[in-house]
């Protein structure tokens, strides 16, 4: 149960940074973000489940993170109000 808080307040301060384009903290959450990804991927492909979105979601938080630390000039809120969606259920699954 606090690794599901611990990864829901993860999730959360991603959702936040890339919605307000928070830029010191986008390469640090940013590669984070992208590792969690591609292990949640990685690890679901494994088992033959090709239909994680939540993974799929966590890469592509991690990649605009990283887009936004580089200014490069995207529309990336929608993804952020997915990822706060995600935070939000993550949260709430934690207790």
């Amino acid at each position: 149960m606090v690794l599901l808080l611990l990864l829901g307040i993860l999730d959360l301060s991603a959702a936040l940074s890339l919605i307000f384009e928070v830029k010191f903290l986008a390469l640090g959450l940013g590669l984070i973000m992208l590792i969690k990804g591609i292990n949640s991927l990685v690890s679901s492909f494994l088992v033959k489940y090709f239909y994680d979105w939540l993974g799929f979601l966590d890469f592509l938080t991690g990649l605009a993170l990283i887009c936004v630390h580089y200014e490069i000039i995207l529309p990336f809120k929608f993804i952020g109000i997915l990822e706060l969606i995600k935070a939000f259920y993550c949260l709430v699954q934690s207790f």
